[in-house]
């Protein structure tokens, strides 16, 4: 058994590497990124978080439904209610929450990647002090 074991710890899932020019990039990729949300995006505080209501995956339909009768009933609708920015802000909830998917499988690629060759590198490593 103990000789069945050494042969799976010398097994490496992955045998890769980036080049500096794929890690630039990918830095590069992501910087331009911010750098369109760095426009109008913003970072809440903890407490901020915390406060107030919040649209999210189970609620979108809440909010378009209110778009919706917004712009089919707009005489029901208070003068500083503004169809048009509630419209943009529907919207970029939708988009954004598309690109929140894409990029949490882009996310969970990277770090289960990460992970597994940390298992690697600690599997050879353990091996080497056996």
């Amino acid at each position: 058994m103990k000789f069945f074991r050494v042969i799976l710890l010398t097994i490496l899932r992955i045998k890769a590497s980036l080049t500096p020019a794929q890690k630039t990039t990918m830095k590069a990729n992501v910087d331009a990124n911010k750098a369109i949300l760095k426009t109008f995006g913003v970072n809440l505080t903890p407490e901020e978080k915390c406060k107030g209501s919040r649209l999210g995956t189970h609620s979108v339909g809440y909010g378009m439904l209110a778009l919706k009768v917004a712009q089919e009933y707009p005489n029901i609708i208070t003068p500083d209610f503004k169809i048009d920015d509630f419209e943009k802000s529907v919207n970029l909830f939708n988009d954004l929450e598309e690109l929140e998917t894409h990029l949490d499988e882009y996310i969970e690629m990277l770090v289960d990647t990460k992970m597994a060759v940390g298992m690697d590198v600690m599997m050879q490593a353990n091996r080497l002090y056996a």
